[in-house]
């Protein structure tokens, strides 16, 4: 059955067939580190939501704990990301 779908696909559309038959390119350190970065962010945008909606003072502190990191967390990065070039 899949290998149906498959043919019907390479018929269809060559190129779709193609790029899914390739393997993902590589995580480069960019990446990792750029997806890293925004988990920080997001993670303190959700903890300070939770604190304002709930009225939590601990989720607030946490919340700014976590934000309070993302600025030397970026300039790690930049730092680590200078030798790429």
């Amino acid at each position: 059955m899949f290998r149906a779908i498959e043919q019907a696909l390479l018929v269809e559309d060559p190129e779709l067939a193609r790029l899914l038959r390739e393997p993902p390119a590589p995580a480069t350190r960019a990446r990792v580190l750029a997806r890293f970065a925004w988990s920080f962010f997001v993670l303190s945008m959700i903890l300070l939501g939770a604190g304002l909606i709930l009225d939590d003072s601990a989720l607030l502190a946490g919340g700014l704990c976590v934000l309070g990191v993302y600025p030397p967390l970026i300039l790690l990065m930049a730092a680590a990301l200078r030798g790429d070039r």
